[in-house]
């Protein structure tokens, strides 16, 4: 009696011994005989360009590296794949359905197929994802992407892919049935799958007893499975680190592509020379000539033929007038023009706002020196120095120059707006300052402005259409097109829907 009780327990783990001896000698490599189901093919469209058809192929073998790291789908190696795509291409296959004639002769899961064409400066790339399962119907997708830089439209790809994976279970498909709820099932250490851990089912759970890379031993308590059968297991790929590298590559192609140091300044110190801009060139320019001096210091940044922003040139000429007119309207001109003059009409109040408004000039220099240089960085597609660490850089400009983190940023309206309301606030808070509380109200309300100014700088995108373009995700088939043009002498404005039909 002990000898048969000690062979009915032995029995599972010679059963899983067997099955680990039959499945260690099977081919692991991806696309293998075997035929198992997890695999995914990826195509891409013929193009006649060499250099879209170097693009197309590294777009694939990045998509290939990503599956390989989410640990769902094991890409159809190149050799597996030119063979069946020859065998399709001698059987003959229907119009429009050569990939899933491929794909089904790959026995794969889902197929992915990648097009790309290029519009101007924007290079455009669609990916399919078409699932030839039923359980997978949720990751079918049309995904179009762009961008101006070749080497992003590989990570674009591959972050949209890696996102299709967030809330993909684990599938583990059944390979054999043995006695006592013993299976091998298609998954093992490349799945991410840990040996002896207890997996949570919809109906029972299921204990991993061997693990090979691709093929594992499991214990399944529940309903009984077939051959063939797909247990779907609560394990889902960590696809959040992977997104976010993926978009930190991105952002450093773009600042390459785009930064001061490498168009304009050719490989120097552009930070050095946007600090020495801000405190010397940018204050004797307004100096000499107020608010058009701050755009003539846009040239030491190596903007030789740029255009001014006219508006803001007008506008940051009145506020320095208003810096010294202001007490003179509100005294009908009576008092000494100079603040550290006393005279009869000028009350202690009134000097305190005049010294203030002298002593703020340097704040107004530099908001036309930001504003010059938005518009510079909008027009000639070129990104600040300090944007690796922007959100930062952003944060310290606005500490120190009202609206400076939103100029920064590329947001010229929004500059001006934090601008005038915390000279206005400052202004009032210092004139009233001795007379109640009126003065500290309005000083308390700067103070949280100013908080509010710096959050939203630290956490506000950059307003860069070039960058945006970058950085985006999906883009889709329908856009808006303005356009403005000279005809006949005359100015005309166009608006039109473009629809891609590629």
């Amino acid at each position: 009696m002990v000898i048969k009780a000690n062979i009915r327990f032995l029995h599972p783990v010679f059963v899983a011994l067997l099955a680990l001896m039959a499945f260690s000698n099977a081919a692991p490599a991806s696309g293998s005989r075997d035929g198992l189901p997890g695999n995914v093919a990826i195509f891409g469209t013929p193009q006649t360009g060499s250099s879209l058809i170097a693009l197309t192929d590294e777009s694939i073998s990045y998509l290939k590296r990503i599956c390989n790291r989410l640990g769902r789908f094991r890409p159809v190696e190149g050799n597996r794949l030119d063979w069946a795509m020859s065998i399709v291409r001698e059987r003959g296959y229907e119009r429009g359905n050569f990939y899933t004639g491929v794909s089904a002769a790959l026995k794969v899961d889902l197929f992915i197929v990648i097009s790309l064409y290029q519009q101007g400066r924007n290079i455009f790339a669609e990916m399919r994802v078409t699932p030839l399962k039923g359980d997978l119907r949720m990751v079918k997708k049309r995904i179009r992407v762009r961008s101006r830089i070749f080497k992003n439209i590989p990570l674009k790809l591959g972050r949209e892919l890696a996102s299709l994976h967030t809330s993909l279970p684990l599938r583990a498909q059944v390979i054999d049935r043995y006695p006592d709820r013993m299976y091998r099932l298609n998954i093992g250490q490349w799945n991410n799958i840990e040996e002896g851990r207890r997996y949570a089912l919809d109906h029972g759970y299921l204990v991993v007893v061997a693990r090979g890379r691709y093929q594992s031993i499991a214990k399944i308590i529940g309903a009984p499975r077939d051959a063939g059968d797909i247990v779907a297991i609560p394990l889902y790929p960590e696809t959040g680190g992977i997104v976010n590298e993926i978009e930190a590559r991105i952002s450093q192609n773009a600042e390459r592509e785009y930064g001061l140091s490498n168009t304009l300044l050719k490989g120097e110190y552009s930070e050095k020379r946007m600090i020495e801009g801000i405190c010397i060139v940018n204050m004797g320019g307004n100096v000499c000539l107020p608010g058009y001096g701050a755009y003539l210091s846009t040239h030491y940044l190596g903007f030789k033929d740029a255009k001014p922003d006219v508006t803001g040139i007008v506008l940051s000429s009145s506020m320095v007038a208003l810096h010294f007119t202001v007490p003179e309207f509100m005294t009908k001109f009576r008092i000494n023009f100079f603040p550290w003059e006393r005279d009869g009409d000028k009350s202690g109040d009134m000097q305190h706002l005049q010294i203030f408004l002298w002593a703020s000039l340097p704040l107004t220099f530099s908001v036309a020196y930001m504003n010059q240089l938005a518009y510079q960085f909008h027009d000639s597609e070129i990104l600040p120095p300090f944007f690796g660490d922007r959100d930062a850089a952003a944060t310290a400009f606005s500490l120190f120059i009202p609206g400076g983190g939103l100029f920064y940023k590329g947001y010229r309206f929004g500059g001006w707006c934090y601008y005038l309301s915390e000279m206005i606030l400052a202004g009032y808070g210092v004139y009233h300052y001795d007379s109640g509380r009126r003065g500290r109200y309005a000083l308390t309300a700067l103070g949280c402005i100013k908080a509010l100014e710096l959050l939203h700088a630290y956490l506000i995108e950059p307003s860069y259409r070039f960058y945006r373009i970058e950085t985006e995700r999906e883009v889709g088939r329908v856009s808006l097109k303005i356009d403005n043009r000279i005809y006949e002498k005359e100015n005309v404005c166009t608006l039109g829907v473009v629809y891609s039909f590629q």
